[in-house]
């Protein structure tokens, strides 16, 4: 969710900003107010917070405020690009706001006109603001596990076999770069942790990241840490920490990005498209505060040789597409796609699909031609067959219904 940091006068104005919380919570805006975080905040939070947003918005009303003000200067000092003003009729307007952005004015007792303003303030930020992350090349090959090689079963008791630490034949190895474009800070520390999907193997990272994580700055100002999550969120990724020393990191972001570049990374054995999360942190002296999650676009991992396409939709028990998080898996015995009897090759393969909210329960598996068994499973982990010795030897449809055991 993106962050907005609003600044007004508490005594005077709470209605406004009342109003403007909850419309831009509907447009999927989170307001960062300091009265929320503490009573009586030490600058070096509000500096923090403010840092961390994707863009500032001052309410200037009739009673002076110091603290507006001097919140107007933070933000200010923070760089950000998105700075906004509401001014109410009738105010006049000093110290910065006029000379570091353009104004709106609003009328206390016109909430309708005030609502469309506000639509128009985050319409022209919301899709600049977010945070992006890039990840390249954007497609890869799959590994290959051996011919004959047993299936294991999901974590969790599930009767449904995996091929997740089966024995590799061959490593696709080759070189990822993670790009990511962090907040220009005065002063501080910028900390982004950056998730990488369990499939992937960091293991020889993990051992040794300064040598085997190239970067574009100095290590003396870019610190680097790799390890694997242990907690229940983001469970069996690894994680890459980049810790960003401010102002000192500051020449060397010439363009303004990132580029962390990982030369020798295992691909997975189990095709599919994988997502890389990532959570932003700033520090300016001892406080913490965290910035709208980096939304690193997802790599995709095609099927071992000449990939096919398994496609299709996965639908409610009321017929309706299903709107979730969702796992889609394929997990059969590849085929010779080059033999025009189909041989089977003996070699256990599998793809998987992380559906998200926005797929609107449309999947895409990119898959090495073969005889699969189809699974589906939701948030609560609870996977359903829709499907068995499904050919997939070209692009295929197969739709589905989850929470509908196969018979």
């Amino acid at each position: 969710m993106i962050k907005l940091f609003l600044s007004f006068n508490f005594k005077t104005d709470k209605d406004i900003a009342d109003v403007i919380r909850q419309q831009l919570s509907v447009l999927g805006i989170e307001c960062v107010v300091m009265g929320d975080i503490a009573k009586d905040p030490p600058p070096d939070v509000v500096r923090s917070n403010i840092f961390a947003c994707d863009a500032f918005l001052a309410i200037v009303s009739g009673e002076k405020s110091d603290w507006v003000q001097n919140e107007i200067g933070m933000a200010y000092a923070a760089n950000k690009k998105h700075i906004y003003g509401l001014v109410e009729e009738g105010v006049s307007v000093g110290g910065l706001l006029p000379r570091i952005t353009s104004y709106k004015q609003f009328h206390r007792d016109s909430m309708l006109a005030l609502k469309k303003l506000i639509a128009k303030i985050a319409s022209e930020f919301v899709e600049d603001a977010a945070n992006v992350g890039l990840v390249e090349p954007t497609e890869i090959l799959t590994s290959t596990v051996k011919a004959g090689s047993p299936f294991s079963r999901m974590p969790g008791g599930s009767f449904a076999p995996t091929i997740d630490r089966g024995a590799y034949e061959h490593r696709n190895r080759g070189l990822i770069t993670i790009s990511f474009r962090p907040p220009r800070l005065p002063s501080g520390d910028f900390v982004l942790t950056i998730y990488v999907p369990p499939e992937f193997d960091l293991g020889r990272v993990i051992v040794d990241p300064d040598n085997h994580i190239a970067r574009d700055l100095p290590r003396e100002v870019c610190r680097i840490v790799v390890s694997k999550k242990k907690t229940k969120r983001y469970q069996g990724f690894s994680y890459i920490e980049t810790s960003l020393s401010f102002p000192e990191a500051l020449p060397s972001l010439s363009d303004g990005w990132v580029n962390l570049k990982l030369p020798d990374v295992a691909a997975p054995a189990i095709s599919g498209r994988y997502a890389f999360y990532g959570e932003g942190k700033v520090a300016v002296g001892s406080p913490v505060a965290e910035t709208s999650p980096f939304e690193f676009e997802p790599i995709i991992v095609k099927g071992e040789v000449s990939p096919t396409t398994l496609s299709g939709t996965i639908f409610t028990s009321k017929n309706t597409p299903f709107e979730g998080q969702a796992v889609i898996r394929a997990v059969g015995i590849a085929v010779d796609p080059y033999d025009p009897t189909h041989r089977s090759t003996g070699r256990p393969v599998e793809g998987r699909f992380y559906m998200m909210l926005r797929d609107r329960g449309r999947y895409d598996l990119s898959l090495a031609p073969g005889t699969y068994d189809v699974y589906a499973s939701a948030l609560d982990g609870v996977e359903y067959r829709i499907a068995a010795g499904i050919p997939v030897l070209e692009d295929t449809t197969l739709d589905g219904f989850l929470g509908d055991e196969l018979s």
